[in-house]
């Protein structure tokens, strides 16, 4: 996961959250320590990465086993609560990245700047 997570970044991909699901190895609390930890991991535009790992970072349950159905799981209270505030989350970095776009477009319309 941390390998990805780099590439895509190198690769110049906005990371605005990330989703696990349990293996029951706890790689949810190493991933946030990880980028809490390390504030060298920046979005392109100099901001942290994720302002809140706790609500960027998330892990589902685990699936239940084949053949069953998936409708149970994506109707448990844990899933949904879970990709609620996921969701908030990402809508919170995307009205970030537009005010901070914004920002860079009226400093520049000022200036002898091309937008």
């Amino acid at each position: 996961t941390l390998s990805s997570l780099e590439s895509l970044l190198l690769r110049g991909y906005s990371i605005a959250g990330i989703v696990l699901l349990d293996t029951g190895y706890d790689n949810v609390t190493a991933l946030r320590e990880y980028t809490s930890r390390n504030l060298k991991f920046l979005s392109r535009d100099g901001t942290p990465l994720f302002s809140d790992p706790e609500r960027s970072i998330i892990c589902l349950p685990e699936l239940p086993p084949l053949p069953e159905p998936l409708e149970e799981w994506y109707e448990s209270s844990q899933v949904k609560e879970t990709l609620i505030s996921f969701n908030e989350s990402l809508d919170q970095a995307w009205l970030t990245k537009m005010d901070h776009l914004q920002s860079l477009q009226q400093h520049i319309s000022g200036k002898d700047g091309c937008w």
